[in-house]
């Protein structure tokens, strides 16, 4: 897990949020991300929505800029 300092102290995300929004910052659509991970799109959108929430960000894409913001991944395609 990471953690992520926000305003309330750390937020943990897991290794499968980063991945969901790793997948998300290259572009990939929820059935993209979910065909890579060998998962269902509901369990993807879940996966965001968690990261969201933990972030404190209002969508996938604020998610996705505080995340990179945070160093815990980047635009390479790697986890960070």
């Amino acid at each position: 897990m990471c953690c992520v300092l926000g305003l309330f102290g750390c937020r943990m995300l897991t290794p499968a949020q980063l991945a969901a929004l790793q997948h998300a910052a290259m572009g990939c659509r929820v059935s993209d991300s979910a065909a890579m991970l060998g998962v269902s799109g509901k369990t993807v959108a879940a996966h965001l929505a968690g990261a969201r929430r933990r972030l404190g960000a209002l969508n996938t894409t604020h998610a996705v800029v505080l995340a990179i913001a945070a160093g815990l991944i980047d635009l390479e395609g790697e986890a960070a």
